[in-house]
């Protein structure tokens, strides 16, 4: 039987199996450095997508209720501008229509001679001068202003109907309106204004009235056309 001998390995051997090792090792902690980093990266990407997909939700909620809340305000504030509904406020609120006891008319013209075709601007002024609060109608309907040529009648303000401009009056109120007229005739229909046919030239006369109370109405005027 042949005994084998066991050789050690020599110092130099050593020295590489212990050099060989320690690189192994060195590999191997790199290895798992870098492989910790690719899996923290990718955790990172996934946690940033998923933290920008909750931040764009919350902003478009945000938005979302941001324009919610705007329309309902603006609903508020265009609810809170708008006037009462109701059709006859006079007598929901009790109160008179003005009548000759309570206002005084009077009327001025922006020229008291002008051209055929051309335009008169007139004012109409209303003085409160009763204890007793009072409304009027302030629209052309309301507010009639007539010019006549002797005793007929060439242009009235309230031929074609006007909305309601109710004004309460009270105290030393004074209300002035002004009306137009572009020296043209209207009849008993209500035609539009350009469609008119021009009156004459000639002397004419002009006063304003309250629908309501007819009493109550100003000084006559006169007004050249030439």
């Amino acid at each position: 039987m042949v005994k084998r001998t066991t050789r050690k390995p020599s110092k130099r051997q050593q020295a590489i199996y212990r050099r060989r090792r320690i690189m192994a090792a060195v590999l191997l902690v790199v290895a798992l450095a870098l492989c910790g980093g690719i899996v923290f990266g990718v955790i990172s990407v996934v946690r940033g997508m998923a933290g920008g997909e909750q931040s764009r939700s919350q902003a478009t909620n945000s938005q979302s209720a941001a324009k919610s809340g705007g329309e309902s305000s603006d609903d508020q504030a265009s609810q809170s501008a708008s006037p009462s509904s109701s059709k006859s406020p006079k007598k929901t609120a009790g109160i008179p229509d003005c009548t000759a006891a309570d206002v005084d008319l009077s009327l001025t013209a922006q020229s008291a001679v002008v051209g055929v075709g051309g335009s008169v601007t007139f004012k109409a002024a209303i003085d409160h001068q009763s204890d007793q609060d009072c409304l009027i109608d302030s629209s052309t309907s309301g507010l009639v202003l007539t010019i006549s040529s002797g005793a007929e009648e060439v242009w009235r303000s309230n031929v074609c109907p006007a909305d309601s401009n109710l004004l309460l009056l009270n105290g030393n109120d004074k209300y002035i309106q002004s009306i137009v007229w572009n020296t043209n005739s209207s009849g008993s229909k209500c035609v539009a204004d350009a469609n008119l046919p021009k009156v004459n030239a000639g002397t004419y006369t002009a006063r304003v009235s309250l629908r309501d109370a007819p009493k109550a109405e100003s000084d006559q005027l006169s007004v050249t056309v030439q």
